[in-house]
């Protein structure tokens, strides 16, 4: 086992396993649910409040991410989204409170926000392996830093908007103020939404 997740409702929880998979297990008694073979091996989990989504960073430097709701109809969660950018292994991913945006931090350390907005939708389409144009902002802690290791939102009540912490390899804490970007997020956003709705 290399990484594990409850579902916030405590009815399953996931884990990743070598080689390539990922696997579900039912609560309380532990029953398999399911498993499927990962595109690439799956590292570090994050399951979205609501349940819906999985995130699982990969040593392909992908994130991948899993729909659950198509477990009532076919057993095992469908892969939605194989979201590309980071540079090195994808350490750990955070979902904010709406489920519409994901965190993810890696070996490279770097910060990635990436929209999930839409995603319910394209499973009517093929796909998308390559969608760079989810990936928001960017950020970077600067020399020294190193590795980004771990990575949450804040509670909206513990700040006004949204900041997103991360524990980098040097031991230290930073806390990301989004609404400092708001501005070009907010642009990006459309602009991206724009393009993914031409394909």
């Amino acid at each position: 086992m290399i990484g594990a997740a409850i579902r916030a409702r405590g009815d399953f929880f996931a884990i990743t396993a070598r080689p390539e998979q990922l696997q579900l297990w039912r609560l309380p008694d532990g029953h398999p649910i399911g498993q499927v073979n990962a595109p690439g091996t799956p590292w570090r989990l994050a399951l979205s409040r609501d349940g819906r989504w999985i995130a699982a960073g990969s040593w392909d430097r992908t994130v991948q991410l899993w729909d659950v709701s198509s477990i009532a109809a076919t057993g095992v969660p469908r892969l939605a989204a194989v979201l590309r950018g980071h540079a090195q292994l994808v350490l750990n991913e955070a979902f904010d409170p709406s489920g519409e945006l994901l965190a993810s931090v890696s070996n490279d350390g770097s910060l990635k926000v990436w929209d999930l907005t839409g995603l319910e939708n394209d499973h009517v389409a093929p796909l998308a392996s390559d969608d760079r144009r989810r990936c928001l902002v960017t950020l970077e802690a600067g020399v020294g830093a190193g590795d980004s290791l771990a990575v949450a939102f804040l509670p909206p009540e513990f700040i006004r908007g949204t900041c997103v912490a991360v524990g980098y390899i040097d031991g230290s804490v930073r806390v990301w103020d989004l609404n400092y970007f708001d501005r070009h997020m907010n642009g990006q956003l459309e602009y991206q939404r724009a393009l993914r709705a031409r394909k």
